[in-house]
């Protein structure tokens, strides 16, 4: 053997050929996804989304078909049951029924025992409930022959398959109820009598509503993205904060604004007053009528945003053509105009039906009781039917009803694309229309920003108005109202807990949204949009559905933790708008700077804070504040989770509302208004800063 080499040095060396080869095997296979190590950028967000957004989506899907109430009420006499095989079965089981009957009848809890029962087949409870009152207590010799001497149906086939299929531990009874049907013996879905009917009509008039809101947005938003796509930019800056501030100031104080404004001492029942008219008809609170108004003109800005971003970059150029062939003005419009914004124009109406049907606050306020949308029904099924079953089943039925036109809205989107090569809703370049906006879109479009700030505004006036009653004219100019939120020990702790809150979930959904955003940023996939759509999930289901499903999963009443509960759920909410907001920020920049630093030898993390971190620190900001507004301004997971110790101001807010309008009420809605729009004003200008900084704007 030659000398320095040994079996142990070439063993050494061959293991060393072979990792060597190896890693370049490895290397070559996984070079498509090197671009995709960024992505665990996003891991943080994607594992919150799934503990906070999914896993209570699933709870409420669980409790739609979870049948266990009569194993936990009857749980012998269930484990006996399934024992048992016999169609009918024998003295055993129907001992350990009257075992656990004669329990609860003693105990004065037999009602409850047999609610389960009560909901799904009311002829085998009303058996049960009978035999049970009149079972005697001494002891009896044979149990099943008493029985079914006390009512032959104890021998009846149908009756143990209807027990059989109460005591199994899934379902389909509730969803199936949602849609006015039942079950039979056989487990057949049958219609139920006209007079257990009533849920297929409630889903009906929530979609009718969701619709009928959704059309009459799209109609009003429409000309006023057109009139802000031909505007110069300093003026149309203006008129999109005008056209902003309604979505800025949240819900309930919008709602609390038509309440004024329609209300009997409104200024439209006055001016009928002061006319001579009668000032019944002008009353629209509560009516269908100011139901419609108010819901569609909340959700102007929703529709409108995504038809000013398809209009802003739409090329003028086929319009012109179609004109300097001779189209008439509606010809050209149809043809030429349309189909190149339909897209941005699907897509915001289908964004506006789901939140159309989350609307809670609202239907709340201003609808009829027999008006009420499906949103505002839920929390009684829950809270006073006290039947959670129930209520995740129409919860279900609701969700897949409102996710429909998304799907279908993006099935659209993915065949326009793959029919226009290149296309996208807002391609590259943006194209400013010459000649402006005619003057019937002009009026259109400051008429309606006009309906749309009319109940802020009216809600701002009566805030400095003295006297004991809310009337327009105001009785008088006082700023004694405006100190309520400070003076009273009522409404300043609840204001304080609504801050805490808004801050600690606005702080979560920012870290969460920006690290999200370095990831959709710096990943070169193909699939960026498509995790972007993913990371985003929480806007395609409605707000009130949402609340429910992290009710149900949370404990459906344990509410000792509820701080934190409420601060994930709001951090849900406002992570869609934090992600954007930080993505939006991240693309202004660019990587240039940080490309540099990490050319110049700095490691990653130091490049991230010292050169990253501080170029987006305006829009990181930004993203803060407009989570931080969604939060203050909710309501509906509030209600649903909210303990007495634990009050938002908007939850305190809406209480007052619902025993009826007073000044102190308006007064402090006026505060929150003032609040919110200088946070989001802010936000808003710190935003723009920065592209304007960065040359975005």
């Amino acid at each position: 053997m030659p000398s320095g080499h040994s079996p142990d040095h070439g063993s050494l060396h061959a293991t060393r050929v072979r990792w060597r080869l190896l890693r370049r095997l490895l290397s070559r296979r996984l070079e498509p996804l090197r671009g995709l190590g960024p992505v665990w950028l996003a891991v943080p967000l994607l594992a919150f989304l799934v503990i906070a957004f999914v896993v209570p989506l699933l709870t409420l899907a669980r409790v739609a078909v979870e049948n266990r109430d009569l194993e936990r009420q009857l749980p012998r006499f269930v484990d006996a049951l399934r024992a048992d095989l016999e169609e009918v079965p024998g003295e055993e089981a129907f001992r350990i029924l009257a075992d656990e009957l004669l329990t609860h009848r003693r105990a004065e809890t037999l009602n409850a025992a047999l609610k389960s029962l009560s909901q799904q087949d009311r002829q085998v409870w009303l058996l049960v409930s009978r035999t049970a009152e009149a079972y005697p207590d001494g002891v009896v010799p044979e149990v099943k022959r008493w029985f079914v001497e006390f009512n032959a149906e104890w021998a009846s086939i149908s009756t143990w398959r209807v027990l059989r299929r109460v005591a199994a531990p899934l379902t389909i009874h509730y969803l199936a109820g949602a849609l006015d049907a039942g079950l039979g013996p056989d487990a057949t879905i049958e219609a139920n009598p006209p007079s257990r009917r009533g849920n297929l009509g409630l889903l009906a008039r929530t979609m009718l509503f969701a619709t009928a809101v959704t059309a009459l947005a799209m109609a009003l938003a429409y000309p006023v993205a057109h009139f802000l796509a031909h505007l110069e930019h300093v003026p149309g800056r203006w008129l999109m904060m005008l056209l902003l501030i309604p979505a800025w100031a949240g819900a309930l104080v919008r709602t609390l604004g038509w309440v004024v404004m329609l209300g009997r001492q409104g200024v439209l029942a006055t001016v009928m007053r002061d006319l001579g008219a009668s000032a019944d008809a002008m009353v629209l609170v509560p009516s269908r009528t100011g139901l419609l108004l108010a819901a569609a003109t909340a959700l102007v800005p929703f529709a409108a945003l995504p038809c000013y971003v398809g209009l802003r970059r739409l090329s003028p150029r086929y319009l012109q053509a179609a004109q300097s062939l001779g189209a008439p003005p509606v010809q050209a419009f149809l043809s030429a105009h349309l189909p190149q914004v339909l897209p941005a124009v699907a897509l915001g109406a289908a964004v506006t039906y789901i939140l159309a049907t989350g609307l809670y606050t609202t239907p709340l306020l201003l609808a009829r009781a027999n008006d009420a949308p499906l949103s505002v029904v839920l929390f009684d099924v829950v809270d006073k039917v006290a039947n959670p079953n129930a209520a995740a089943a129409l919860a279900i039925w609701t969700m897949l009803l409102a996710m429909i036109p998304l799907v279908l809205c993006l099935r659209y989107l993915s065949a326009w694309r793959r029919a226009l090569p290149g296309a996208s809703v807002g391609g590259d370049q943006a194209w400013v229309h010459p000649g402006g906006a005619g003057r019937l879109v002009r009026v259109l479009a400051f008429g309606v920003v006009a309906v749309m700030s009319a109940p802020l505004v009216m809600t701002v006036v009566h805030a400095f108005a003295g006297g004991e009653h809310v009337s327009f004219p105001p009785e008088g100019i006082s700023l004694g109202p405006l100190s309520t939120l400070v003076d009273t020990a009522r409404w300043l702790p609840r204001f304080g807990q609504s801050v805490g809150l808004a801050v600690v979930a606005a702080l979560l959904a920012t870290a969460l949204g920006a690290s999200a955003a370095l990831a959709l940023h710096r990943v070169d996939i193909q699939g960026r949009y498509r995790l972007a759509l993913v990371l985003c999930l929480p806007l395609a289901v409605p707000s009130t559905i949402y609340a429910l499903a992290l009710y149900l999963a949370t404990g459906a009443g344990n509410r000792s933790e509820s701080f934190w509960v409420l601060a994930a759920g709001h951090a849900t909410l406002g992570v869609p708008a934090a992600l954007l907001i930080a993505w939006s920020a991240l693309t202004a920049t660019g990587r240039r700077v940080e490309q540099a630093a990490l050319s110049l030898g700095a490691p990653p993390r130091l490049a991230l804070r010292t050169t990253t971190l501080p170029l987006i620190a305006p829009g990181l900001a930004g993203a803060f504040l407009a989570a931080f507004v969604i939060s203050f301004n909710d309501v509906v997971l509030p209600v649903f989770l909210a303990p007495e110790r634990f009050r938002t101001l908007s939850l305190e807010l809406l209480d007052g509302l619902r025993v009826g309008l007073t000044p102190e009420l308006v007064a402090v809605g006026a505060e929150c208004l003032i609040v919110t729009t200088v946070v989001a004003f802010a936000g808003e200008r710190l935003m723009r800063w920065h592209l304007e900084r960065h040359g975005e704007v």
